[in-house]
């Protein structure tokens, strides 16, 4: 059986290129999910575990504009994460 999911919620809608991830103990990322049409905002359900989001404004003109958050998701809640804070 597997646990009940949770949800990833990013309210913002802006233009760039990102990634989620699965974060693992050794430093072993597993690429989950491209955020699709460069749009940023999405309600994602995912299985409990440690990710990390890498975002960057479509505006940006160099990776130091990179943001990467890394954040929890547990069974049957709502994380809710807000780009470039």
């Amino acid at each position: 059986t597997f646990p009940e999911p949770g949800i990833l919620n990013i309210p913002e809608s802006l233009q760039g290129y990102g990634s989620i991830y699965e974060t693992k103990e050794g430093g072993n990322d597993t690429w989950i999910y491209n955020l699709e049409n460069e749009q940023s905002k999405i309600m994602l359900t995912l299985q409990p575990g440690t990710y990390k989001l890498v975002f960057r404004s479509k505006r940006s003109s160099g990776s130091a504009y990179t943001d990467t958050q890394k954040f929890t998701i547990k069974s049957g809640l709502t994380t809710t994460l807000k780009l470039f804070n």
